[in-house]
C-alpha cells in the first residue's frame, strides 16, 4: 500500500525544532498508517503553528481533495479552518481534520486505501461487447470519461463477437459449477462462458459487460450463468453493455475484495425497494436454483436468496458527477413472477426512498453486502463526485 505524503506546515522562518515537533505529532497519532513527509504533491497539509495560512494556499490541488490536517495547540486548528473557509470560498475541494479525534485517523486510513484503489484501477481494461442496450437511455458512458476519471481503458468488440459461441468447447468446470441445481443440458450456455473467459484472458481484461439480449434473441440461450459464473471467479462481468454498472462493479471490487450485484428497481412501495435480476454469481447467495430467463422465458437465470440482511445500494450517473449512496436492510427475498428472478426487497430511510422516486440516476444500482457507505462517501469525495 503507497504511503500517506504529508507537508509540514509552520510560520514563517520556523526553525528545525518547530518542525521537529511537528513530525513527532504526525509519528505519535498515525502508528498504524503508513506515511511519509514530502515538500510537495501531498496528501495532507499538516499544519503545526499559527501563521502558516499564506504558504499553503500555493500547494492547494483544484482537482483533488486537499486535506488540512491540525492539532489542538500553537493555533493550528484556527490556521487549518482559516485555509478551510479560503477553499469553500474559492470552491476548492477539502477536508478539515483534528488529528486529535479518532475519527479523522480513521479518515486518513480510508483515504490511503482509496489511494490504493485508485492506484489499482489505472490502466484497468474494460471489455464492451456490442453497445449498451437501447434501454439504457441514462447509462451509456464516452470512452474517453472513463480514462480521464478512472484511468480505465474502454476495449471494444463487435455485436456478433458472442454469436461465434457455438464453436467454442464445453466447459466442465462450468457444468460441474451448476448441474446439482437443474435437469436440463447446460452445455450451451457453458460455451457462451468458454467464449467470455477466452476473450477475457486473451485480451487480459480486467472486467467485461455484455449486450447480451441479441444472444438470447437469436440463439435461446442467456449469458446469466457465464456472467454469474465469471463474477463468481471474481472478475467483474455486467449485463446489457451497462457502463455506469460495470465501472461501479470495478471500484467496489478494488474497495471491498469481491464484485457486488447489479439489479434492477423493480418497484417502490412505501419505504421498501424490490430489486431484482436474473443473474447473480453464487457466493452472495444460499439455496438457489436454475429458472428460465425473466423477459423472455428461454434458457436459463438464477433464482437465489440473497445471504446478507445488511446491504450498500450504490448508483453513479452516467458522467459519474453525482453519486447515490445508501443503507438498507433486506426485509424480504420474494418470488414474484413479475420481475426477475433473484429478488430482494431492501427497507430504506425516507430521504433515500424519495431520492429513488425522485431523482433516480438510473435504472440498474449495485447492491453491496455489509456497510460501505462510509468509505464510498469518501471515494466520491475524493474524485469530486456529489453524493446526493
Amino acid at each position: 500500500m503507497g504511503k500517506l505524503k504529508i507537508k509540514l506546515l509552520a510560520f514563517k522562518n520556523a526553525d528545525k525544532n518547530t518542525f521537529d515537533s511537528g513530525k513527532k505529532i504526525i509519528e505519535n497519532h498515525l502508528k498504524n498508517i503508513k506515511f511519509e513527509f514530502v515538500d510537495n504533491a501531498q496528501d495532507v497539509l499538516f499544519f503545526i503553528t499559527g501563521g502558516s495560512e499564506a504558504c499553503s494556499l500555493k500547494l492547494l490541488k483544484k482537482n483533488a481533495l486537499n486535506i488540512l490536517l491540525s492539532h489542538d495547540e500553537s493555533n493550528s486548528y484556527a490556521a487549518a479552518t482559516e485555509v478551510k473557509a479560503y477553499c469553500i470560498n474559492n470552491n476548492i475541494n477539502a477536508a478539515l481534520l483534528d488529528i486529535d479525534d479518532d475519527n479523522s485517523i480513521k479518515f486518513l486510513s480510508d483515504y490511503q486505501k482509496i489511494k490504493n484503489i485508485l492506484s489499482k484501477l489505472n490502466n484497468q481494461k474494460l471489455g464492451l461487447i456490442g453497445m449498451p442496450s437501447d434501454w439504457l437511455v441514462a447509462s451509456d458512458v464516452s470512452e474517453n470519461l472513463l480514462k480521464k476519471k478512472f484511468n480505465i481503458n474502454l476495449i471494444k468488440f463487435s455485436d456478433t463477437l458472442l454469436f461465434n459461441y457455438k464453436n467454442q468447447s464445453i466447459s466442465e468446470t462450468f457444468i460441474n459449477a451448476f448441474k446439482n441445481n437443474t435437469d436440463k443440458n447446460l452445455s450451451e450456455e457453458s460455451k457462451v462462458y468458454s467464449l467470455l473467459k477466452e476473450l477475457i484472458i486473451e485480451n487480459n481484461l480486467n472486467a467485461i459487460t455484455v449486450e447480451c439480449f441479441p444472444l438470447v434473441n437469436k440463439y435461446s440461450v442467456t449469458a446469466c450463468l457465464a456472467l454469474s459464473m465469471l463474477n463468481n471467479e471474481n472478475i467483474a462481468a455486467g449485463c446489457e453493455g451497462d457502463l455506469v454498472s460495470i465501472t461501479s462493479m470495478m471500484i467496489v471490487k478494488e474497495i471491498s475484495g469481491f464484485v457486488p450485484w447489479m439489479a434492477n428497481i423493480a418497484n417502490i412501495k412505501e419505504n421498501k425497494c424490490l430489486f431484482a435480476h436474473c443473474t447473480i454469481q453464487k457466493n452472495l447467495i444460499e439455496d438457489y436454483y436454475l429458472k428460465t430467463h425473466f423477459e423472455t422465458g428461454k434458457s436459463l437465470a438464477v433464482k437465489g436468496n440473497f445471504k446478507n440482511d445488511t446491504v450498500t445500494i450504490l448508483r453513479f450517473n452516467n458522467n459519474f458527477t453525482k453519486a447515490f449512496i445508501a443503507k438498507g436492510k433486506i426485509v424480504n427475498r420474494p418470488e414474484y413472477n413479475n420481475a426477475c428472478r433473484t429478488q430482494i426487497e431492501v427497507l430504506l430511510d425516507d430521504k433515500s426512498i424519495d431520492l429513488l422516486k425522485n431523482s433516480p440516476l438510473g435504472n440498474h444500482h449495485i447492491i453491496i453486502p455489509e456497510d460501505k457507505t462510509n468509505i464510498l462517501r469518501l471515494f466520491c469525495k475524493i474524485k469530486e463526485i456529489k453524493t446526493i
